[in-house]
C-alpha cells in the first residue's frame, strides 16, 4: 500500500522499478482506486544483426473500468526526443505533478478512467529506452519503423487488446512520428480501425 501522497518523482520511479524487477506488476492502491501498471522493456531488433538492438521502453496502464472492452491508447512524446513519460506524469496518468508539485496527486481528469493507456519511450536512446547500435541513423523513417515494430511486439504480449480499437496520439513533434506509424499499419494492414490525432 502506497500513501496517499507519493514521494518525489525520482524516488517514485526507483520504487516502480524495484517493484518491476520483483513482480513484473504493479498494483497502486490509493483512497481506494487501484490501478495495475506494467513497466518493462521489449527488444527490436536490427535486421539480420542479433548483436545489434534497440530495447525500449514501455509503461501500460490498465483501464480502471473495462481494460478488455476500452481502446488502448499509444501516447507519444513530442519534442523530438522527448519521454512520453512527461504525459504520464504530468497531463494524462492517473496521478500527476503539476508545476512546483514535489508529490504525485491523483488526477481526476485521467484518461485512465476510460482508456488502456500505452506509453512508449521513442526514438531509442529517449528516456529509459537504449541502443547498442553504433551504426544507427536516427532519423524520422528509422524511428518510425521501430515504433511499428515496436507495437507488433507489444500487441504479441497482451494479445487479450489485439481486437480493441486503438488510438495514437501525441504532442507536438509526435504528429510526425504518428503519420510515419499510421502509414505503416495501413500498409501492412495490422488493424482494422485507427484513431490518430494530436494533443
Amino acid at each position: 500500500m502506497i500513501s496517499k501522497s507519493f514521494d518525489i518523482l525520482d524516488k517514485s520511479i526507483v520504487f516502480l522499478y524495484l517493484q518491476d524487477i520483483i513482480n513484473n506488476k504493479i498494483c497502486l492502491s490509493v483512497n481506494f482506486l487501484t490501478i495495475t501498471i506494467y513497466p518493462q522493456f521489449f527488444t527490436v531488433l536490427k535486421k539480420g544483426f542479433y548483436q545489434q538492438y534497440r530495447k525500449f521502453h514501455y509503461i501500460f496502464l490498465q483501464n480502471q473500468s473495462n481494460p478488455g472492452t476500452d481502446p488502448v491508447v499509444l501516447q507519444l512524446g513530442g519534442g523530438p526526443r522527448c519521454t512520453s513519460l512527461l504525459g504520464l506524469n504530468e497531463e494524462i496518468g492517473p496521478f500527476v505533478m503539476v508545476d512546483d508539485d514535489r508529490v504525485f496527486k491523483k488526477n481526476p481528469y485521467s484518461w485512465n478512467n476510460r482508456l488502456n493507456l500505452l506509453f512508449i519511450d521513442q526514438p531509442a536512446r529517449v528516456g529509459f529506452s537504449t541502443n547498442n547500435d553504433p551504426n544507427y541513423k536516427y532519423n524520422d523513417i528509422n524511428s518510425g519503423e521501430d515504433n511499428y515494430q515496436a507495437i507488433l511486439v507489444w500487441f504479441s504480449i497482451f494479445k487479450q487488446y489485439q481486437k480493441n480499437r486503438f488510438f495514437i496520439v501525441g504532442e507536438s513533434y509526435a504528429e510526425i512520428s504518428q503519420k510515419i506509424l499510421r502509414n505503416s499499419i495501413i500498409k501492412y494492414k495490422l488493424f482494422n480501425i485507427f484513431f490518430f490525432f494530436s494533443l
